[in-house]
């Protein structure tokens, strides 16, 4: 029976896409995708606002719109106005079977702030806040990320202490860009710090370079927004390891044969197992056996393999998916019946110590 998700689903609604092919040997990347769209199920809690220069100690937490701006050409000096956003990741993102493959933010731009002549540009970008700055949208402003707290420079303009460097991306905008529709920033960098441990504080979206002139930037949506459809959005698009499940006991008869059982295995993710590797000498080479149910002889077992008959031996399966992930092992065991004279020795063994046991 094939179980998936190991995570509460009733919880989480995850729609499945399929992704390019990756490799050959792979093929396509079954993904899942975490999509945190505003009033759907599996969007968690989303925090953002806006902090302007211009008006240094003004919080605009509640509204439904943020502007992402800037009137200086040196890109040394600050941006006019910045929006913050962060979204809650779900505790499993961080279990350590789950791999990160990419994940998007999604902005609803609805203006463009001056983009009104042919020539006009200005460059957006997502910059990873840094983690000791644990802003709160109600509070924060260009002068302070919460309460007391200030930036260590204004508008969360110092690196390393209040954000990175470096965007994560960016995007141009010029008075051609299409105003009413989602831009999206590739974030994976960041979300996969974050998975890695970093604190996640979200992104300062600024505008860090333009052609000059007056304010110019993008109006964007927020969560306050009235239609859901148009509010921040975060896609991730996951996988995770398969688990394998090497069942048991097995007994192989003298001469005869016997088969494993790898079909209580299971994909957690929108992928299938590709392949069972079994490892039956116990020295870590899962190369002793392939497929959900080898039918293995004792000769083999015996004389190829040199398993030692009347034991019982250990065995481990890894199963590898169509994501080229693969699993931890597991384990189960094997006995190898003995000749029959050899079981008849061994009887009589046993029966004569029981013996000795009884005398004493």
């Amino acid at each position: 029976m094939k179980r998936r998700c190991g995570f509460s689903c009733a919880a989480w609604v995850v729609p499945v896409t399929m992704a390019v092919s990756v490799t050959s040997a792979m093929g396509e990347r079954a993904q899942t995708t975490l999509r945190y769209n505003p009033n759907q199920p599996g969007h968690t809690n989303t925090y953002d606002t806006y902090i302007d220069r211009n008006n240094p100690s003004t919080n605009y937490n509640g509204n439904w719109y943020g502007h992402i701006t800037r009137s200086y050409e040196d890109p040394n000096r600050p941006p006019d106005k910045n929006t913050l956003v962060r979204f809650e990741l779900p505790s499993w993102v961080y279990d350590s079977s789950v791999t990160i493959h990419q994940a998007k933010l999604g902005l609803y731009v609805y203006q463009l702030f001056d983009l009104d002549r042919d020539g006009d540009w200005v460059d957006v970008g997502a910059y990873r806040i840094a983690a000791g700055r644990d802003w709160v949208d109600s509070q924060a402003t260009w002068n302070v990320f919460k309460g007391t707290s200030y930036w260590t420079t204004a508008g969360c303009e110092n690196v390393p202490y209040d954000r990175s460097g470096t965007a994560d991306s960016t995007l141009r905008f010029t008075k051609s860009s299409t105003i009413g529709q989602y831009y999206e920033w590739t974030v994976t960098s960041s979300v996969t710090a974050w998975k890695g441990g970093t604190a996640n504080r979200g992104w300062i979206m600024r505008a860090y370079n333009f052609d000059g002139g007056p304010e110019e930037g993008i109006s964007v949506n927020l969560t306050e927004s009235s239609t859901a459809e148009r509010r921040p959005k975060l896609w991730v698009e996951w996988t995770q390891t398969p688990v394998a499940n090497a069942d048991g006991p097995y007994a192989c008869p003298y001469l005869g044969n016997v088969v494993l059982n790898g079909s209580g295995s299971y994909e957690r993710d929108a992928g299938t197992i590709a392949q069972w590797y079994w490892d039956l000498t116990g020295n870590g080479n899962y190369n002793d056996a392939y497929g959900v149910s080898p039918n293995l002889s004792y000769d083999y077992l015996v004389n190829t393999l040199g398993l030692t008959p009347g034991q019982t031996h250990t065995i481990g399966l890894k199963v590898y998916d169509d994501d080229g992930e693969w699993s931890q092992p597991a384990y189960g065991s094997l006995y190898i019946a003995p000749e029959p004279a050899m079981a008849c020795m061994l009887a009589l063994v046993g029966l004569a110590a029981l013996r000795r046991r009884c005398r004493v």
